[in-house]
């Protein structure tokens, strides 16, 4: 069906209420972020809305491309608590393919995107999502997304090979890239990826960064694990005593793909 908003004041009451239990992150979700309206509040005038009243860590998923507004990315730079991070979802990097898909724009807008947010915050983290064996991907498209993936250089991405979803558009188009090239395609882009994140996240290294702890890690038990501002995935590696919810200042010393090792400062 077709978009609906929340009114502003629902959504004010909702975040008081939630910082008032002790909430310290908040992501505000929707399908496409930026078709949100109520009245003549779009999305950017909400963030400042809600900037006053949310806690000092606020974020948003998803933005759709097509129509990520000059306005939106201001408010980067504009609003404190506003997480420098965006996930904005590529798909592919083949033209072809993006129109078969429906996405409504072009690989070169995508670029400038990117070009603008980069100018406007350099230390922005950018997530994506790529599909690859999509309906009609040859090997030119698929090294077209891999020239894109190397190009924009993502801080992450989430990458899947096409399968098809009943009652959707796509599903009564020629599933004609066979399996095996499917498999054969995400593994490339996925060490493809895997290199990028490590020469990214190596980055950090040396860096202090503000970490909200979130639990434990599930594979070493006794090490706090939590996310900074720009979403990173950081184990602190000294202070088994941190607890969810606690905002630990940490300095990274060790760095992978996935996961950023840090040193226990203070706390914020």
């Amino acid at each position: 069906g077709s978009f609906r908003s929340r009114p502003v004041d629902d959504i004010i009451a909702e975040i008081k209420m939630l910082v008032d239990s002790g909430v310290k992150d908040i992501t505000l979700l929707g399908q496409n972020v930026n078709s949100y309206r109520d009245g003549d509040v779009d999305f950017p005038k909400l963030l400042h809305k809600l900037a006053p009243e949310a806690p000092s860590r606020l974020r948003f998923l998803t933005s759709h491309p097509k129509d990520l507004s000059d306005d939106l990315i201001n408010c980067f730079s504009e609003i404190p608590n506003l997480c420098q991070s965006l996930h904005l979802p590529l798909q592919s990097g083949s033209d072809k393919i993006l129109k078969a898909m429906n996405r409504g724009y072009t690989l070169k807008h995508y670029l400038g995107l990117v070009e603008k947010l980069r100018k406007n915050v350099p230390s922005i983290t950018l997530t994506t999502d790529l599909i690859v064996g999509f309906p009609g991907e040859k090997q030119e498209d698929f090294h077209k997304t891999l020239k894109a993936v190397e190009d924009i250089g993502f801080d992450w991405a989430f990458m899947f090979k096409y399968s098809v979803r009943p009652n959707t558009t796509a599903s009564k188009l020629p599933d004609d890239v066979p399996e095996n090239v499917k498999i054969d395609r995400l593994n490339s882009l996925i060490a493809l990826q895997m290199a990028i994140s490590a020469r990214k996240n190596a980055h950090w290294l040396g860096h202090t960064l503000e970490v909200l702890i979130e639990g434990q890690s599930r594979r070493q038990p006794f090490i706090p694990k939590g996310r900074s501002r720009g979403g990173q995935p950081v184990l602190i590696t000294d202070n088994p005593q941190l607890k969810q919810g606690d905002i630990a200042m940490a300095t990274v010393n060790s760095a992978n793909a996935k996961t950023l090792l840090a040193k226990f400062e203070k706390l914020a």
